[in-house]
């Protein structure tokens, strides 16, 4: 008997030692974590407070936090561990030049407006909002990204890249890894040319970019870009020409947190020439890392969690969209696939933190019926809003065993404002410590939280008991 209860009492020991040790790596983290959003506040100027949130802005990046005055609580819109990088973007778009039947390119509202020289970002601020129109641009963003390169240049450069301190201290910052943007294949040789690397087709203009600036901290020229279209008899098909928009993203304070919105009827851009086809508002709003644990909540069916230590657990990067209100037949191939229906314009995240939890409850309150929900487990884990303010469909055309494959896109202008309001969880400790009442970080609150909010606007009523 002494030696069961010797051995109970040492599990228990050995149990509790190591709940300490998780919870001291968390407070640790947490301290990291609280200490660099308060750097990141430091650096930003106050705009808006309506006496229960405040709303802070760094002009150089376009950064945004929003606080809580009561409990001191701060929301980033960006990573906190972000660091020049497309991370530090506040917008994403998705664009086609004309009917092209190729995939769509992508922006970001860093990358192509606050990454270049002279930041193209004008402000505008009222009492009650602030308003951030973004000019974004390809102007020279893969002038030193070949499309094509031999054999031995393509060696000598993932070589280079591989030893350049440069390049790792990029990577060590969030940046994809040299083997991730040196997206070629190689082609093996002909009769008539020899072998060589060649750029793929699908690769998306983020990952352009950050192998373009892998090659010009390795010192890749454009002359020698050149030079390796010489060697190979190849010219360019890319375009010299520059594709702009101008985007909107406009925030109001509430009582509970803020609104972002984005007005499609103010967006502008060359529409003879592109399509603009999606836009993403605030990608990496309050973006956990890799270390952090917490959950995403997205309206999968009746609600569906993506738990961060599952997927980091499983090494795996992953990207789960879903389409409210479910597909839309009449752009989507038809499919025998089962899927569970979106039928709720909501999202959500909750953190776990010391000494508080965090997190926040969204809803889609403008341009719902073409939204879509993107849970985002790479670099960080994040989950956000999507709006496809123009849809576009490639078909195929046959005559005489030929297929041709046509680009469509629409011709009518997408005009509805695509708003998003975030209400802020704060944690029941915290709720106790400040005398303050509110929604805390679960989904069991986010529940309750929608049901208050859609009892208050009249979509739904409260069940008497003889109901």
């Amino acid at each position: 008997m002494k030696k069961k209860i010797t051995a109970i009492i040492l599990a228990v020991v050995m149990l509790l030692s190591t709940i300490g040790t998780f919870a001291s790596s968390a407070a640790v983290l947490n301290e990291d974590r609280t200490n660099k959003e308060i750097s990141k506040l430091n650096d930003m100027e106050k705009k808006l407070d309506n006496g229960k949130m405040e709303l802070y802005i760094n002009e150089e990046t376009a950064e945004v936090a929003i606080k809580n005055k009561t409990t001191g609580e701060i929301w980033l819109t960006n990573p906190y561990t972000a660091s020049e990088n497309a991370f530090n973007a506040q917008l994403l778009i998705d664009y086609k030049q004309g009917n092209s039947i190729a995939p769509p390119v992508g922006m970001n509202s860093y990358t192509n407006c606050v990454g270049f020289g002279n930041p193209l970002m004008e402000y505008t601020y009222t009492e009650d909002s602030v308003l951030v129109s973004y000019k974004m641009a390809t102007r020279e963003l893969f002038k030193y990204l070949p499309e094509r390169m031999t054999v031995e240049t393509y060696e000598r450069v993932v070589e280079a890249m591989k030893n350049s301190e440069l390049v790792k201290s990029y990577v060590d910052q969030g940046y994809e890894s040299v083997s991730r943007v040196m997206t070629y294949s190689l082609i093996r040789a002909t009769a008539d040319t020899p072998a060589y690397y060649r750029m793929r087709d699908s690769v998306h203009s983020d990952r352009k970019a950050t192998a373009n600036l892998y090659f010009e901290l390795i010192g890749f020229t454009e002359e020698e870009v050149a030079a390796e279209y010489d060697k190979l008899g190849y010219e360019s098909t890319a375009s010299d020409e520059i594709a702009e928009f101008t985007v909107p993203l406009e925030y109001r304070l509430t009582d509970t947190g803020f609104v972002a919105e984005v007005d499609s009827s103010k967006i502008s851009y060359d529409r003879s020439k592109y399509t603009l086809c999606t836009v993403t508002v605030l990608p990496y709003f309050n973006a956990a890392t890799q270390n952090e644990t917490g959950y995403n909540f997205i309206p999968d069916g009746s609600g569906a969690l993506v738990r961060y230590e599952d997927v980091t657990s499983k090494g795996s990067t992953s990207s789960i969209d879903v389409n409210l209100y479910g597909k839309d037949n009449s752009y989507y191939e038809l499919s025998t696939k089962i899927e569970e229906q979106a039928t709720m314009p909501v999202f959500g995240q909750v953190l776990n933190e010391l000494p508080y939890n965090s997190g926040f409850f969204a809803v889609i309150e403008g341009a719902d019926a073409v939204a879509s929900i993107t849970s985002k487990h790479d670099t960080y884990h994040s989950v956000s809003a999507k709006f496809t303010v123009s849809p576009t469909d490639i078909t195929n055309i046959t005559s005489t065993g030929d297929v041709t494959d046509i680009g469509l896109k629409t011709n009518s202008i997408f005009t509805d404002k695509c708003t998003v309001n975030y209400y802020m969880l704060t944690d029941k400790d915290a709720q106790t410590a400040f005398n303050v009442s509110g929604y805390s970080p679960s989904y069991v609150e986010m529940a309750r939280l929608y049901r208050d909010i859609l009892t208050a606007n009249g979509t739904i009523e409260k069940m008497t008991s003889e109901e």
